[in-house]
Parts: C-alpha cells; sequence; structure tokens
C-alpha cells in the first residue's frame, strides 16, 4: 500500500481548493442573476408611484420627445400585435376575411 507524501498532500489541497473556489464564484454568480431577475420582477409589479419601466410612467408627467418616444413604441406593438393576430389566424385555418381583425374587446380597431 502506497502513503502519499506530504508533498502529494498538498497538492491535491491547492487542486481542491482551486476547485471549489472555482464552483463557489458559479454559485455567487448564479445568484447574482436570480436575485436581478426578482428585483426586475418586482419594478414590474410594483404600481407604487409609478416607479420601475416607462410603461408604468403617467402620460401626463411625460415630455413632449418621450410622448413621441411612446406613441412610437405603441405603434410598433400595435403592429407586431396584429402580425401575431394574422399568424394565429393562419395556423388555426381562419378564412381570410378574419385577418384584419377588428378587436372590440381591447377597443382598438385594427386596419389592415
Amino acid at each position: 500500500m502506497h502513503i502519499p507524501d506530504n508533498n502529494t498532500m498538498i497538492i491535491a489541497d491547492k487542486r481542491i481548493a482551486k476547485i471549489l473556489e472555482t464552483i463557489n464564484k458559479e454559485e455567487l454568480e448564479v445568484e447574482k442573476k436570480k436575485k436581478e431577475s426578482i428585483q426586475e420582477s418586482k419594478m414590474v409589479n410594483n404600481n407604487n408611484n409609478n416607479e420601475g419601466f416607462w410603461w408604468n410612467e403617467q402620460v401626463d408627467d411625460m415630455g413632449i420627445d418621450q410622448l413621441e418616444e411612446f406613441m412610437s413604441a405603441l405603434g410598433e406593438l400595435k403592429k407586431k400585435v396584429t402580425m401575431r393576430a394574422d399568424e394565429l389566424s393562419m395556423i388555426n385555418g381562419s378564412s381570410s376575411s378574419n385577418s384584419s381583425m377588428k378587436i372590440a374587446r381591447f377597443g382598438v380597431r385594427i386596419n389592415s
């Protein structure tokens, strides 16, 4: 039976310590990402003083530049919703007359 000498034990201990350090760093990064995700989620759900993202801000508090950007973003959203609705209509085999949907339930009328 071979008994490892002191130098072999020191080298093994250093390797183990290095592996543990790497694992600890990786776990720390995972925890940081979880924390960021939770904080971001809280911002989305936070309605106090409309803090958080731009879509929670009152339009009355926006300046002209912000209002123009907001309108542009809403226009893009409208286009994407319309495109997605058309895709879903095609997938579900709906008639082409329904693809220019009039979405009354949202109070919005979309014209193609």
